[in-house]
């Protein structure tokens, strides 16, 4: 980050956290300042890498639900930037993370049909042992 954030930049982000779809205008009117001013701040909070993107959480159709889980995986550094290519290119995977401990990794997957999973952890697999965790359900998600 290229410079500290102040309280306004918190504020403004715990503001855009809550709803991403406020306007200038209506963060301006609860930081105190000008719809340009905003901009401004948004731009470079944006350039310094604070703010990555913008996104819609929509809900998925309780009929199109499918299956939702979790594979940790244990990598060897070495094959790091393979396993992240092969994980990048699989459209059933929701999110990669980088993580410590005994775990290299911990992808979050959705899938239609808990069949679909076999193939998954076959390529997985090549890399490492791996260890899955079928969701039940989801006590909290705050990103609905």
């Amino acid at each position: 980050m290229a410079s500290k954030l102040d309280p306004t930049d918190h504020r403004l982000l715990d503001l855009l956290r809550d709803d991403a779809r406020l306007s200038y205008a209506e963060l301006g009117r609860q930081v105190g300042l000008t719809a340009p001013a905003v901009a401004e701040r948004m731009r470079r909070l944006e350039d310094q890498g604070v703010i990555l993107g913008y996104r819609a959480v929509t809900a998925q159709p309780e009929d199109e639900a499918g299956v939702l889980v979790f594979v940790l995986c244990v990598v060897a550094a070495e094959r790091y930037p393979s396993f992240v290519r092969l994980v990048r290119e699989l459209p059933t995977v929701q999110e990669c993370h980088h993580v410590t401990g005994d775990t290299s990794f911990v992808l979050k997957i959705r899938l239609d049909a808990i069949g679909a999973l076999d193939p998954i952890l076959a390529q997985l697999g090549r890399f490492g042992a791996t260890r899955t965790m079928v969701v039940l359900s989801t006590a909290v998600d705050h990103c609905s």
